[in-house]
């Protein structure tokens, strides 16, 4: 009998102990499956992450791209900015240069034109030969007043016509009508002199109008009408600009 206990004892000893082993196993199998499984997810996410890396480079690619494109355009925007800003710039300056080139001819045509004040025989109002006709002296031959409604301003110099046909040829041809010495006297000036003229105190030479302060000196200067010319000629160039009252 108490070898039967021991049988049954050894026999229960046995089993236990092969529960314990086969439970070990289980564990240690589950235990493996659970490293297997946690490594396949750890490998999936990897390749997850692994995916997700490879796109935000991809797009981090496509950016750069873009933003390549994009300065390049800004380049080329620019570019033609200035390139048409040039242009302009260039219009513009070239416009302002042919502005000015007008200008300064007009200037330099003013310039031509316009006498200084000293050579002129004019009366407070800038009115030459007192009033009277430069061209009837030589269309009726005789002096006339002329009519203000009647006037042309020309070198600084305004002139009055009796009619408003010789206003016209006044405009057309001045030179041929004014009078010689800017206005004074002809007689005072082969004297080396600045002196005021009678309109009535006149005499065309050669198709030029020279006046003369008086009929009584004009009848000294007729005496000898070519010397008085010659010596006339020689002195207008150094007392043109210079004030009658300094002579």
């Amino acid at each position: 009998m108490l070898h039967t206990r021991a049988a049954k004892r050894i026999t229960q000893l046995a089993v236990a102990m092969l529960a314990v082993s086969l439970a070990g196993s289980a564990g240690s199998a589950q235990g493996d499956s659970t490293m297997k499984k946690s490594a396949t997810k750890q490998a999936e996410m990897a390749k997850d992450s692994a995916g997700k890396a490879a796109a935000m480079k991809k797009d981090a690619m496509k950016g750069d791209g873009m933003a390549k494109e994009a300065a390049m355009k800004s380049d080329g925007l620019m570019r033609d900015g200035m390139k048409s800003d040039g242009m302009k710039s260039d219009g513009m300056n070239k416009d302002a240069m042919k502005e000015d080139a007008m200008k300064m001819d007009a200037m330099k045509g003013d310039a031509m034109d316009k006498v200084v004040p000293p050579a002129l025989n004019l009366d407070a109002r800038g009115v030459a030969l007192h009033g009277y006709d430069p061209v009837a002296y030589f269309t009726a031959h005789k002096p006339e007043t002329g009519n203000e409604k009647f006037s042309v301003t020309r070198a600084g110099a305004t002139y009055h016509f009796a009619s408003a046909a010789n206003r016209d040829l006044f405009a057309a041809n001045p030179a041929s009508y004014t009078p010689q010495y800017g206005g004074y006297c002809a007689m005072g000036v082969a004297l080396n002199k600045k002196l005021d003229v009678d309109p009535k105190a006149w005499r065309v030479v050669d198709g030029k109008l020279y006046l003369n302060v008086s009929k009584k000196v004009q009848s000294e200067w007729a005496k000898d009408v070519p010397g008085n010319i010659r010596k006339a000629e020689t002195n207008w160039p150094g007392i043109r600009q210079i004030p009658a009252s300094e002579l």
